[in-house]
């Protein structure tokens, strides 16, 4: 099953997770928009350069810095 999502940021992306959008399938094949994938990925969804979703649930999904982690 292809993952359907209109997603441009990390923002949008973070706002249909809140939202409950993704089976726990399409959870495992979520967009990245640039930059290299971190070191360590555990409880990191997706990223961008400079950003990265993090959280193990939709009630504690955010949006932190690289280098907060």
């Amino acid at each position: 099953m292809k993952l359907r999502t209109t997603a441009k940021n990390l923002q949008e992306l973070l706002d249909a997770m809140q939202r409950g959008a993704f089976d726990d399938r399409e959870m495992s094949g979520l967009p990245t928009f640039g930059g290299l994938e971190p070191r360590d990925t555990r409880e990191i969804w997706s990223w961008d350069e400079t950003h990265v979703i993090t959280g193990t649930h939709p009630g504690d999904y955010t949006i932190e810095k690289r280098d907060a982690r």
